[in-house]
């Protein structure tokens, strides 16, 4: 199935009332899901090099600190807390966040999608292991 395919299918879903689809084409099956959690795009399952890196400016503005907010996982995956083997974790427990910053990537299907902070804070708690499989919904981070 090529990934213009699975696109459009995940466009489909995301757009519908359903909560799962299921594809067999030949010998391979599709499986998506649509969580409770954050709306996952075709265009936010671009996929993204191992090799990617993150800069990180400073703490953030006192201003844009807000009470803890629980970070979940979009899909199901595994739960990569590095942009490739050898390197540095994107985020670790007590670090600062800035708002858009990315904290993991979620391997689904040979596609890396990249999860953001929608806030800036303080990482309080990592809840998953690296290369663990998380399940769609599940809590990842908490954000102080």
């Amino acid at each position: 199935m090529d990934q213009q395919r699975i696109k459009a299918l995940m466009d489909l879903l995301a757009h519908s009332d359903l909560t799962e689809l299921t594809i067999s084409e030949g010998d391979c099956t599709l499986k998506l899901v649509r969580s409770a959690g954050p709306l996952l795009t075709a265009d936010s399952a671009l996929p993204v090099p191992r090799t990617t890196s993150t800069a990180f400016a400073g703490p953030p503005p006192v201003d844009d600190i807000a009470p803890a907010a629980e970070i979940c996982s979009p899909l199901y995956g595994v739960f990569h807390l590095t942009p490739a083997p050898g390197e540095p974790p994107f985020t670790t427990q007590g670090a600062s966040v800035v708002a858009g910053q990315t904290l993991c990537v979620i391997e689904a299907m040979k596609m890396f999608h990249p999860l953001k902070t929608e806030r800036a804070g303080i990482v309080g708690a990592i809840l998953a292991e690296p290369d663990q499989e998380v399940e769609a919904g599940q809590p990842l981070f908490y954000i102080d």
